[in-house]
């Protein structure tokens, strides 16, 4: 069973090396998810706490300067490697505007 809780972000990007040099921005939806029991569960405020700072240090920024490259796959592992919660066993990114997004496992 997992946990699971998500952030919402609005994010700027060039694309640059895809063909898209102007910056523009996005939606994405990043969930977390952590490995839950009935009798020992992870306290969801623990994961909404855990995933706030990254919500702030995300929505409304320009990706180009914080990521070495602004795309859903680098996002996530920035995401992974800044979280501070609950063990993950999943990350996901989604674009739903585009239907499409990314997802790391442990």
């Amino acid at each position: 069973m997992e946990l699971w809780t998500t952030i919402t972000i609005e994010c700027a990007h060039t694309s640059a090396a895809l063909g898209v040099p102007a910056l523009h921005g996005h939606s994405y939806w990043v969930q977390f998810f952590a490995a839950t029991l009935v009798s020992n569960p992870v306290p969801l405020d623990a994961m909404q706490k855990a995933a706030e700072p990254l919500r702030y240090a995300l929505d409304h920024k320009n990706l180009d300067t914080i990521l070495d490259e602004a795309t859903m796959e680098s996002l996530a592992m920035w995401c992974v490697d800044h979280w501070h919660g609950p063990r993950l066993t999943r990350l996901v990114v989604r674009r739903d505007s585009l239907g499409c997004g990314v997802e790391w496992r442990a």
